[in-house]
């Protein structure tokens, strides 16, 4: 069975990726969306951005079964997921649920690492994490209200800003 290839990375504020699974309106992690990957999993930084958001060490969100966009004006394609779920704040410590992972990720101060030559302990905790997705009470494209296909507007709203903002971007 051929393994999914996962982006992972940390993320510092809240609103992008929408509650629908839309990611990269506010063009957030620009070119790292027009990487070649199956899903995402998305952890909150130990930053003060974070920190200031509520989502620092959590696990933010997780999408699987990617289409894309590339919509003119953005750094990369919009991606969207068929199954996804949004924790922001509300997420599940990623020590907790990923100890092998959380070490990978927070370690070495990695921002981005894909899935791929991962050991098989970090590949068993990134299947767990992507079953979230799949749970009952999941956000999914498929049963949210049809959507004329068109360029998405570009939204800022809903961005946690600390108190010093900073570009988030």
């Amino acid at each position: 069975m051929k393994r999914l290839r996962v982006l992972i990375y940390k993320r510092t504020h809240t609103g992008d990726p929408t509650r629908e699974g839309v990611f990269g309106l506010s063009d957030c992690m620009g070119q790292v969306r027009a990487r070649k990957f199956d899903a995402v999993i998305s952890v909150g930084g130990l930053s003060a951005e974070p920190q200031a958001c509520g989502i620092a060490g959590r696990i933010t969100w997780v999408g699987a079964c990617r289409s894309e966009s590339i919509p003119v004006g953005y750094r990369g394609p919009i991606v969207e997921f068929d199954r996804f779920k949004l924790f922001d704040e509300a997420g599940p410590k990623l020590d907790s649920l990923a100890p092998a992972l959380a070490h990978h990720l927070f370690a070495i101060h990695r921002r981005v690492i894909m899935s791929d030559g991962l050991n098989d302990t970090i590949q068993r905790e990134i299947t767990k994490i992507l079953a979230l997705a799949m749970a009952p009470g999941r956000t999914t494209l498929e049963a949210a209200a049809p959507r004329p296909k068109r360029a998405p507007a570009r939204v800022k709203s809903g961005i946690c800003f600390p108190r010093k903002r900073h570009r988030i971007c």
